[in-house]
């Protein structure tokens, strides 16, 4: 109920924010011919006796843009807090999930962790099985590839692969964090839309799991899983 109510406060805010503006407008073009008309009786008048006249003509101008303007700075705050608290909550979220997989990690072993992981990716595979791809590789070396962030097949060759990771860590080691999206500038794929908003930092460098399943069984068609020793984080931007 606390949270309808928040959302409805932050929705009424919005609501007045753009009555106000279009209120604001209107009252200054409703109130203009009078100023201008008292400003023809007594062309002679100073600033002082003209600041007054401002006022005193279009004070309901004042108002209303006043209080639309707390309206949007009340807005803004509420809803920078709801990011905050969001954003807060996530990372402890996170911070939960590496901690309880690495006591699964530490009680099962590196190597069955690894067999889940693969698993996993392969019962996505057979649930989004890749449609409308060549028969054979584009280019002479290259291979099918299934990334388990975006769930998405490309052709694309270990050697790159290899690459674009190296040089992610090149970039964290410079720049102390880098994002999935730069991830996938260096294998030319299509951001997502979540790519800039997740990533690895100097303190976790990224290190690519790569796994060869069958995804065809009916022309024995091998894929390749990219999978993540390191899982990206939300926080990445936060070093520790």
């Amino acid at each position: 109920m606390r949270l309808k109510s928040k959302s409805a406060a932050t929705t009424a805010l919005m609501i007045f924010s753009v009555v106000g503006v279009f209120a604001t407008g209107y009252s200054v073009f409703k109130f203009t011919p009078k100023y201008l008309e008292k400003v023809e009786e007594n062309p002679n008048m100073g600033y002082s006796e003209r600041f007054k006249l401002v006022f005193k003509v279009f004070w309901p101008s004042f108002v209303i843009g006043g209080s639309t303007a707390a309206c949007i700075i009340c807005g803004d705050r509420m809803h920078l807090r709801r990011e905050t608290a969001f954003a807060a909550g996530l990372a402890m979220t996170e911070t939960a999930f590496r901690d309880y997989r690495s006591k699964v990690v530490e009680t099962v072993g590196e190597k069955v962790d690894k067999e889940i992981k693969d698993s996993i990716a392969e019962d996505k595979m057979k649930e989004d099985p890749p449609k409308n791809l060549p028969l054979t590789e584009n280019f002479v070396g290259e291979m099918l590839f299934y990334d388990v962030i975006s769930a998405r097949y490309f052709f694309s060759t270990v050697e790159k692969v290899r690459q674009a990771e190296n040089a992610i860590n090149q970039s964290l080691v410079l720049d102390m964090y880098a994002s999935v999206n730069e991830f996938y500038d260096f294998l030319d794929l299509e951001h997502i839309s979540v790519g800039d908003d997740l990533g690895w930092n100097v303190d976790n460098l990224l290190h690519v799991d790569l796994t060869t399943a069958k995804v065809r069984p009916e022309d024995n068609r091998a894929c390749i899983i990219m999978n993540y020793y390191i899982e990206p984080r939300y926080d990445y931007r936060k070093l520790l």
